[in-house]
Order: structure tokens, then C-alpha cells, then sequence
């Protein structure tokens, strides 16, 4: 191989040599700044998700009070979420970084290598090829926007999960609220039934103690009304039997007295007959003598002017025809002690019988015109 020949190669080395180092130095930085990008990408995607997660918070803490504990979970859920986002990211920075100080450390070299070459020659043309690195980033960015989907996928199944157990748990107790109400409304209608069930009792109690105790006053009122007639039954039995029985006395007393009056009148007659009545004084002879002593008797007068008798009960009181003061059975009337009734024979023509007192003995006194 000429010298000639020997130049050409060892320039083409070295423009080579030149490329490489600033391809490697351009894929560094490309690869740097994309990784930088990335990392300000999902930066700004983190604080949107932040954002929107603080926006979904303050909303959920506006609508979901009751739902505390729940709301927390899903804040700390958010926050370990971005934690971790932000740890991922972190660390694919520090991945990049660790990649630049690879490529920077092996750059020097290069360097050496093309400050040694001398070119002689014009560089040959140069194929222009595709740059890797811009697939790389693509793929790095598309990766990552995966990556960064796939958290907030999770994020928002993390936070649907949540919402719906919150949902679940306040379904829940509002279930249990409800259920505690109806029963407690069930208990209230069971206490009120139960309250009316008691009323209605006392109060049939009471109409039944009312009722058997005017069933007792009404029998009490028939018994009494009962022995009342009864009692009067016997009064007026008593009264019929005690007016029979004083007719029958009356009666029997009627009897008696018509049957001694008829004895007396038959024995007046019979006397009359036998002439133990038998006219011998006059009223005049009485009257003028003042005395008349006959069988054994003392007959004296009082005029019924001087001593009317008016209190005397004499049955058909009246004067006869010899002016001698008479009942109405034909018996003149007189005052002795003997009991009163007692008939005695005269000498003035009649019987005489004993209504008044004023003499004694066989001293009788005669009443007179």
C-alpha cells in the first residue's frame, strides 16, 4: 500500500472517529433532554391529576360529608399514588443521568483519538442513516404516556373503587338509618297499639264494672222495690186481717150487745110481765118528795137543766113521754158506781141503766127533764 493510499484511510478513520463522537455526543444530550421532557411531562400530567384529584376532593367534601373516613381513605390512596408516580419518575431521571455520565466519560477519548488523526485527504461523503434515537424517544415517550394512562387508570379505578364503597357504605348506613327508623316507628305503633289495646281494656273493664254495678243496683232496687211491696203486702194484709178482724169484733161486739139488748129487752118485757118494773111513782111524786125508796133502792133526780150531761155518749138520747131522759131502747138513764151498762128495775115503769158517775152503793141518781 502507497502513502497516498495509507492518508486517505487514516482520514477517513478520523472522520470516523469525529462522527462518532458527535453522534454519541448528540445522543446523549437527545437522550437527556428526552428523558428531562419526559419528566416534565409526566410532572405536569401528576399535578393535572393533582389538580383534578384536589377539584374531585373539594367536590367530594362539598357532597359527601357523612362520608369522612371514606374520603380519607381515597386521599391517601391519591397521595400514595402520586408518591409512587413521582419515585418512577425520579428514577428514570436518575437512569438518564447515570446514562449521560456513561457517554460523557467515554467522549474524552474520542476526542484523543481524533486530535491524533491528521486528515490529508478530503472526508469521503457521508451515507446519512436514521437516527435510532428518535425511535427511542418515541418509544420512551409512548411508554411513558402508557405508563402515565395506566396510573391514572388506576388512580381513577382506585378512586371509582372508593367513590363506590363510599356509595356502599352510605347506602349502608343510610339503610341502617332507615332501618332503624322503621323500627322505631314500629316500636312507637307497637307501643301506641299496645297504649290503645290497654285503654280499650280499662275501658271495657270499666263499662263491665258499670254495667254489673248497675245490674247490682238495679236488682239491689228490684229487692227493695220487691220486699217494699212485700212489706206492704203484709202491711196491708196485716191492716185487712187486723180490719177483718176488728169488724169481727164489732161484729161479734154488734152481736153481743144486740144479743144482750134483745136479753135485756126480753127480760124488761118478762119483767114487765112479772111486774118488776111496775109504775108506781110519777116523775111528779119524784120530784116532789125528792127521795123514793123502793126494793131496797135510793133513786133521787137531777134535771137535765140544771146538769145538762151534754159529755154523757148515750146512744138515741131523748126525753119519753113521762119526761124521764131515755136511750133509745127504751132505758132511762142513771148514775151509780156500779160499771157502767148495769141495768136495774124502777118503780118509775122503766129500766133503768148506769151511764154517768155521782152516787154509790144503792143510791141511784135519775135523769129528768
Amino acid at each position: 500500500m502507497d502513502k497516498k493510499k495509507l492518508g486517505s484511510l487514516v482520514g477517513l478513520v478520523g472522520t470516523c472517529g469525529i462522527l462518532t463522537v458527535a453522534g454519541l455526543g448528540y445522543f446523549g444530550q437527545d437522550q437527556t433532554n428526552d428523558a428531562r421532557a419526559n419528566y416534565a411531562l409526566e410532572s405536569s400530567f401528576i399535578r393535572q391529576v393533582d389538580g383534578q384529584q384536589d377539584l374531585q376532593e373539594k367536590d367530594q367534601a362539598m357532597t359527601l360529608l357523612d362520608q369522612a373516613p371514606v374520603t380519607v381513605e381515597v386521599k391517601k390512596a391519591g397521595e400514595t399514588k402520586k408518591i409512587e408516580a413521582a419515585e418512577e419518575a425520579v428514577k428514570v431521571a436518575k437512569k438518564v443521568d447515570k446514562d449521560k455520565e456513561v457517554k460523557e466519560e467515554a467522549l474524552p477519548q474520542a476526542e484523543s483519538v481524533s486530535m491524533e488523526t491528521k486528515a490529508e485527504e478530503a472526508p469521503a461523503p457521508v451515507e446519512k442513516k436514521v437516527d435510532p434515537s428518535a425511535n427511542d424517544k418515541k418509544a420512551a415517550e409512548e411508554a411513558a404516556k402508557k405508563e402515565a394512562e395506566k396510573k391514572a387508570a388506576e388512580e381513577k379505578a382506585a378512586q371509582e373503587a372508593a367513590e363506590k364503597k363510599a356509595a356502599e357504605e352510605s347506602a349502608k348506613k343510610e339503610a341502617e338509618k332507615k332501618a332503624a327508623q322503621e323500627k322505631a316507628a314500629k316500636e312507637a305503633a307497637e307501643k301506641k297499639a299496645a297504649e290503645e289495646a290497654a285503654k280499650k281494656e280499662a275501658e271495657k273493664k270499666a263499662a263491665e264494672e258499670k254495667a254489673a254495678k248497675e245490674a247490682a243496683e238495679k236488682k239491689a232496687a228490684e229487692e227493695a222495690a220487691k220486699k217494699e211491696d212485700e212489706e206492704k203486702a203484709a202491711e196491708e194484709k196485716a191492716a185487712k186481717e187486723a180490719a177483718e178482724k176488728k169488724a169481727a169484733e164489732e161484729k161479734a161486739a154488734k152481736e153481743a150487745a144486740e144479743k144482750k139488748a134483745a136479753e135485756e129487752k126480753a127480760a124488761k118485757e118478762a119483767a114487765q110481765k112479772e111486774n118488776q118494773a111496775p109504775r108506781l111513782y110519777s116523775l111528779r111524786n119524784l120530784t116532789f118528795h125528792g127521795v123514793i125508796r123502793w126494793n131496797g133502792y135510793k133513786f133521787t133526780y137531777y134535771s137535765q137543766r140544771v146538769l145538762p150531761g151534754r159529755g154523757l155518749r148515750i146512744p138515741g138520747r131523748h126525753v119519753n113521754a113521762d119526761g124521764f131522759v131515755a136511750d133509745k131502747d127504751g132505758y132511762i138513764v142513771l148514775a151509780n158506781s156500779a160499771p157502767k151498762g148495769t141495768v136495774i128495775p124502777t118503780p118509775f115503769g122503766y129500766w133503768g141503766k148506769v151511764y154517768d158517775r155521782g152516787t154509790t152503793g144503792n143510791h141511784f141518781d135519775v135523769y129528768t127533764r
